[in-house]
């Protein structure tokens, strides 16, 4: 039996190649691509650990695949996604060529009159907001990557405490961008509220220094595995950000992927935070950017005070943007109602770009360069 392919063994190989290039080949990217299709399908693909690995069998699967019984096409499922997750980075352009190719290879069904058509107890409506199971466990294992920070505050040196003698802290949210680089903003180290000066550079220091970064704190029992902070590497506060060394490596977790293209407008971006110092949360419902722009991107994914810190997601498990802040707004709609404040959060490429042009940060660039497999 001859065996039906949308694809040359060379077309394939060059859509896995473009793939790995935009930073596709991770396993909640993996997972993500699989957004759309169907779940039935899907449970078709056999697993295996090894990121490349499953990306040229998933492939290999796809372009086997020309049509299933429900009329849908997996491949033209998958370069859709893979056109969205890649934005405006040269390998999109390869997707969506594809992606052309193919669709006008697939044959258009029989024009059907709607009175004919029987009752239909499932629909899509308007969009196809459906995702696979696995995003859901990429959430998880993102999840362990994003902690409760601790701050103590410094007044010219000396260590505020309370009334009763405990340590007067401020809590955010922070994340790993290495296994021992840990990224929030700068407002949640300068431990200081709103309409007091900042604290002198002596006492920021002192803060980092002093920050303590609680990991799986998932639920109010949960035992949390404590990390603490030894150095503030790098800090700006027109970005509000502050990039903190640890003093031993969080060699039990994987550092998050970061997607410094820009991220399009109404697409959706999930937040993992810590709300007011609570346990870990997750938002991932109402959540569509409504505005981009070169140091900030707004988005309507709900926060509270101590999700400062957090990291923006897209739906492949990226991180687009480090949240930072609410801003009111006029004249903008969502859900059909007025909303008169959106969330805010500096792009993840700020940031990279910010640490690439300063020399006093070349050697932290490059660190986190190499890790992250980021272009020179």
């Amino acid at each position: 039996m001859t065996t039906i392919k949308l694809l040359t063994d060379e077309q394939l190989d060059a859509l896995m190649q473009e793939a790995i290039k935009a930073n596709l080949a991770n396993p909640a990217s993996l997972q993500a691509l699989l957004s759309g299709m169907n779940p039935y399908f899907v449970g078709t693909i056999p697993y295996v650990p090894h990121p490349i690995a499953q990306l040229k069998l998933t492939l290999d699967r796809l372009n086997t695949t020309p049509e299933l019984t429900d009329g849908s096409v997996p491949m033209v499922s998958w370069l859709r996604n893979a056109a969205t997750f890649a934005g405006p980075m040269p390998s999109a352009k390869t997707f969506t060529n594809t992606l052309a190719a193919i669709t006008s290879h697939v044959p258009a069904g029989p024009v059907i009159a709607r009175e004919q058509l029987p009752e239909r107890k499932e629909r899509i409506v308007h969009e196809n907001d459906m995702l696979p199971f696995g995003f859901l466990l990429g959430g998880q294992n993102a999840g362990r990557c994003v902690a409760r920070a601790l701050v103590p505050r410094f007044d010219s040196g000396t260590k505020r405490a309370l009334t009763n003698g405990d340590p007067y802290l401020f809590m955010g949210t922070a994340w790993l961008v290495t296994s021992d680089l840990a990224l929030t903003n700068h407002h949640v180290v300068n431990a200081r509220v709103l309409g007091e000066a900042d604290a002198s550079r002596s006492d920021l220091d002192l803060q980092a220094g002093g920050t303590v970064l609680e990991f799986d704190y998932d639920h109010t029992s949960a035992p949390v595995d404590e990390a603490k902070v030894t150095k503030l590497e790098a800090v700006d506060k027109a970005l509000d950000f502050a990039l903190l060394r640890l003093a031993a490596p969080q060699a039990a977790r994987r550092f998050l992927p970061l997607n410094t293209e820009p991220v399009a407008k109404h697409a959706p971006v999930n937040i993992i935070q810590h709300p007011r110092g609570r346990p870990k949360m997750i938002a991932c419902r109402n959540n569509l950017v409504t505005h981009v722009g070169t140091t900030e991107l707004r988005y309507f994914t709900d926060t509270e005070q101590g999700s400062s810190g957090s990291p923006v997601f897209d739906d492949a498990w990226r991180v687009v943007a480090l949240h930072r802040a609410s801003v009111d707004v006029d004249d903008v709609e969502y859900q059909g109602r007025k909303t008169a404040w959106v969330n805010v959060g500096t792009p993840i490429g700020a940031i990279l770009a910010h640490l690439r042009a300063n020399p006093s940060y070349a050697a932290l660039w490059e660190e986190i360069r190499q890790v992250q497999g980021l272009s020179a």
